[in-house]
């Protein structure tokens, strides 16, 4: 993310980006990362 962070101020980045920065955006990533934690404490499945 910090690459990205990096070209805010290129005039290009925040109209197809509109979404980087958003609190929105960050609640939304940490709920992810919350899901896959909780995933991998599951049993895994064996085949």
């Amino acid at each position: 993310m910090a690459c990205l962070a990096r070209r805010w101020s290129d005039l290009n980045f925040p109209i197809h980006f509109p979404w980087f920065g958003a609190s929105d955006d960050w609640q939304g990533r940490l709920h992810l990362l919350a899901e896959q934690i909780e995933a991998m404490k599951e049993i895994p499945l064996v085949v």
